[in-house]
């Protein structure tokens, strides 16, 4: 999706989308885990596909109540990483947060496979 992918030290925020002179960058917090990381950019992900329209940098953070275009992005991380992505439908809002048994089950099997 020629995204440029970038781990550095974040303070209190997991990861953020930003678009800089028409390149796609996703920022990764990289004190988490592999695990973490594999969440975040999916999560990230899905803000560059579903929101690329808006004009804003959207901070995952776990002091931030998560609103529609956050749950829209929760939503679509789920769905990637269970490889149920279908663009055609509706995504669903879905509330989750890293403790997500669903998204730590199928990222821990992706890694240990």
């Amino acid at each position: 999706m020629n995204a440029i992918i970038l781990k550095v030290p974040l303070k209190g925020i997991n990861g953020f989308y930003h678009t800089y002179l028409d390149q796609d960058l996703i920022y990764i917090n990289d004190d988490l885990t592999d695990e973490e990381q594999i969440i975040v950019c999916a999560h990230e992900l899905g803000h560059m596909v579903l929101h690329h329209d808006i004009d804003s940098v959207f901070l995952d953070s776990p002091l931030v109540e998560p609103g529609t275009i956050e749950l829209e992005a929760n939503a679509f991380a789920l769905q990637l990483l269970q490889g149920n992505l279908n663009l055609s439908n509706d995504i669903p809002l879905i509330d989750w947060n890293m403790d997500n048994f669903a998204l730590r089950r199928r990222v821990i099997f992706e890694l240990h496979d």
